[in-house]
Formats: structure tokens, C-alpha cells, sequence
């Protein structure tokens, strides 16, 4: 299974109106009731009920690695979420998202970045997706 890449513009702008989840630029260290919208692509949510045997963040970290392991930089954070993929059928999926920062903007076909986070099912540990953001 390859991974699936999606690169994530700056959104500098939030949601006002309180309905659904806050629109953010990058992955934040918490949630919200709401969530999250990330450039228009990922929606990460609060789990409802934390499933049965899900992996542990240190779990997570360690095997993002294998995704992340050429970035050096801040040590890496773990949020534990519902992952929605909009436009694919990947919908209200248990996950940790390992967000991994860069000492310096990386050329990511042509953008520069600096998070590279990798989304990981809780409960199969097996890899969702990746995806970029500045």
C-alpha cells in the first residue's frame, strides 16, 4: 500500500460561526469539540470513545518514524483522533497523528514545508496517510 501525500496551503483564516470544525494551516497540539479542518483536505475530530486496544502515543511515534526518518528537528507530537479525508473514503477513522517539524523548510514538489504529519489507524496500526504543511 503506498502512501498517500496531500499537500496543505496556509489558511490563516477561521471559522466565525461556531458550526463545525475550526479551519487551521496546521496540525494543533490539542482539540477542540469541534475539531479541526486542515486546509480543506483532513478534518481531525475528538474520538467519541477511545477504542479497545488502541496503540499508545509512544507506540505511534515510533512507528511514523519508519515514514518520517530523513526530519530532524523538534520531537515529534502525538494527537490521537477521528480522521476524516475529505473527497476519499476515509471517514471517522481512529488515528494517531504523528506531526514531525523540520529544523528548516524542506522543498515538497515545489512548496516549502515544515510538518510532515503521519496518520496512522489506532487500532491496526497501519498507516492512513501523510500529508504537509508550512
Amino acid at each position: 500500500m503506498g502512501i498517500a501525500v496531500l499537500a496543505v496551503g496556509v489558511i490563516s483564516a477561521v471559522r466565525s460561526s461556531g458550526h463545525g470544525p475550526a479551519s487551521v494551516s496546521e496540525v494543533p497540539t490539542t482539540l477542540s469539540g469541534r475539531g479541526v479542518e486542515i486546509g480543506n483536505l483532513v478534518v481531525l475530530a475528538p474520538l467519541a470513545v477511545v477504542p479497545h486496544k488502541a496503540m499508545t502515543a509512544a507506540e505511534a511515534i515510533r512507528s511514523a518514524r519508519h515514514y518520517a526518518n530523513k526530519l530532524t528537528g523538534a520531537p515529534p507530537a502525538a494527537l490521537e483522533a477521528s480522521v476524516t479525508v475529505l473527497g476519499r473514503p476515509i471517514a471517522d477513522v481512529p488515528a494517531w497523528v504523528v506531526t514531525f517539524t523540520a529544523r528548516k523548510p524542506i522543498n515538497a514538489r515545489g512548496v516549502l514545508v515544515t510538518h510532515f504529519s503521519v496518520v496512522l489507524n489506532a487500532t491496526t496500526k497501519t498507516l492512513v496517510l501523510g500529508f504537509v504543511t508550512k
